[in-house]
This record gives C-alpha cells, sequence and structure tokens, in this order.
C-alpha cells in the first residue's frame, strides 16, 4: 500500500511524500524508491524521478514540474531486496490553477 502527499497539488511544480506500507499498514522497508508520472491524454510520456529517504521513514521527490492539469498516471517503484521490486500504481486529478 502507500499514501502520497502532493504539495501544492496544482499544476506547475509540484513535491510529493510516499509512504510506503506492507498490506498490514507497518512501514516498508525498501532499499531504494522511484516515482514514475504520466499524462497519456496530453502526450506527456513517463517522466521518472529517484525518491530520498527522509528521516520520519517518508520518501520524497521534490521540484517534479508538472505543466498540465489533467488525470495523471503515477507508478511508484520501490526495491525492497536486491532482487525484488514491487511496483504500485494509481491515477490522481491535478486542478488547473
Amino acid at each position: 500500500m502507500f499514501q502520497v502527499l502532493i504539495s501544492p497539488a496544482v499544476g506547475g511544480v509540484d513535491s510529493f511524500a510516499l509512504q510506503l506500507m506492507n498490506g498490514d499498514a507497518s512501514p516498508l522497508a525498501a532499499k531504494e524508491t522511484t516515482l514514475i508520472l504520466s499524462l497519456p491524454e496530453r502526450g506527456i510520456e513517463p517522466l521518472e524521478r529517484k525518491a530520498t529517504l527522509g528521516p520520519d521513514g517518508y520518501w520524497y521527490v521534490r521540484e517534479v514540474p508538472m505543466p498540465f492539469s489533467g488525470r495523471w498516471h503515477m507508478r511508484i517503484e520501490a526495491l525492497v531486496t536486491d532482487f525484488r521490486k514491487i511496483a504500485l500504481e494509481d491515477d490522481f486529478e491535478v486542478p488547473a490553477r
């Protein structure tokens, strides 16, 4: 599971805080995490950004360009061992400024 906080959550430049969790809602330990965003309806191909782990256990991706409003697709990839990667996906709406 994951929880994502997007700030300011409008078109322009946004920052993401990613909380990765196991099925029982306990923190998921990951070696590295990547955020991948796309906006297929506007021809925006997948944009990949590495996340950095904060002292609070959240993964952060700052200053991501999101130039258009619309329904964005998000994929989070977490490397949990040297040989195992998990991926979580969802869509989210970015309103116009």
